[in-house]
């Protein structure tokens, strides 16, 4: 008989959900005039770049399967269903069924926070910042104008919407595997 993945149902109850949106507020984004700052930038700048000459081709697919359809929900949703499926250690339908409410509260949550994040500090994407980076008053930031990003995203820059369903769900599949011995 294997471990039920039940035992991990406390992690899904009222008593860890969210209060509040704003429950788990960040510190926010790097001031614009920090080497922290300059640092990212210069990063996103050379590696973000629709047509960088920095980027490898496994970096550029790295980026573009991320992005992809339905996001990192999606995505989590895949791993969650290669989990359930393991011929080696099948979960049965309550598992099942509990695996799916349990990473999918879990995004659901996350990402409430995320998105009150982003527009609590509404905070530039790097298209503006690099194109008016004349503007950021750091001297180890040069503006252009013609700047344009790989891909692009219409919400503010951070926190990281993707981090933040990453870092929720991973745990959720990390308990199940441990659980079931999948994986």
């Amino acid at each position: 008989m294997k471990p039920s993945t039940r035992s991990t149902s406390r992690a899904a109850s009222p008593d860890n959900s969210p209060q509040s949106s704003s429950q788990f507020r960040t510190d926010g984004p790097n001031a614009l005039t920090s080497t922290a700052y300059a640092a990212d930038f210069n990063e996103v700048k050379s590696l973000g770049s629709k047509n960088s000459a920095t980027r490898t081709p496994e970096q550029t697919y790295i980026a573009t399967f991320w992005q992809s359809a339905g996001g990192p929900a999606l995505l989590w949703n895949r791993v969650a269903r290669t989990l359930a499926d393991d011929p080696t250690h099948p979960l049965d339908v309550g598992d099942s069924a509990l695996l799916f409410a349990m990473l999918d509260l879990t995004t659901a949550d996350s990402s409430i926070s995320c998105w009150s994040e982003k527009y609590y500090w509404d905070f530039w994407r790097p298209p503006g910042a690099i194109q008016r980076a004349d503007e950021d008053d750091n001297p180890a930031t040069e503006k252009d104008p013609s700047w344009a990003p790989l891909l692009a995203a219409p919400y503010p820059e951070l926190p990281s919407g993707h981090l933040c369903i990453d870092g929720a769900s991973l745990p959720v599949l990390g308990r199940v595997r441990d659980a079931t011995g999948s994986g």
